[in-house]
């Protein structure tokens, strides 16, 4: 990142995006909030509008997209195997104190019941992780995809905006570019405010 510190009212911006330097299409607003005070805090917020192309910006909405992307696969199967559970242990409790031969009835019946419902629910839960697994990796693969075709060669920044506002001090503003070629020309469009 290229620091650039400006002392201006009125900042000008080149017509090119600020991650590629192509021709800008959109714009996107960077901020800083600065509080003061103590017992009565105050705040105040100065942003800026950076020029950028709709490619620039989708791929970084792909990037955003896909550090967001979890890996868990949560279902309602976890629920079902709860739930089982709970009403073998009720089921425990209610034999307790019971006749031997009632006791033995109900449990094999139980038992079998048991069984058969948690075969059902091991092969239903097995089919409902593989398709969401197959769900997700299909849209992990369409973001990663959208993230390659909006990328090019002269991008400098692939996951977040390639220009940052630092805050300011009086008129004394504070940027940081990616792309040392948008800085230049941010530079010359802001000739004679620059410092240093």
């Amino acid at each position: 990142m290229r620091l650039v510190e400006i002392s201006a009212r009125l900042i000008r911006w080149p017509n090119c995006c600020a991650c590629c330097c192509g021709p800008a299409d959109t714009s996107v607003e960077i901020s800083f909030t600065r509080s003061t005070g103590v017992k009565v805090i105050r705040e105040q917020t100065k942003s800026w509008r950076v020029p950028y192309c709709t490619r620039c910006l989708g791929h970084i909405d792909a990037a955003d997209r896909l550090s967001r992307f979890g890996w868990v696969v949560v279902h309602r199967p976890a629920l079902a195997v709860l739930l089982t559970l709970l009403l073998a242990g009720t089921a425990v409790i209610l034999l307790q104190g019971k006749p031997a031969f009632f006791a033995i009835v109900f449990g094999a019946v139980w038992a079998v019941m048991l069984g058969f419902g948690l075969w059902f629910l091991f092969s239903w839960c097995m089919r409902t992780h593989r398709d969401a697994v197959l769900r997700r990796e299909r849209a992990r693969q369409a973001i990663e995809d959208d993230l390659t075709r909006y990328l090019c060669d002269s991008c400098a920044r692939e996951a977040l905006v390639a220009a940052e506002y630092d805050g300011w001090s009086g008129t004394v503003h504070t940027f940081y570019f990616a792309n040392a070629e948008f800085a230049i020309l941010f530079t010359k469009s802001n000739a004679g405010k620059v410092l240093g």
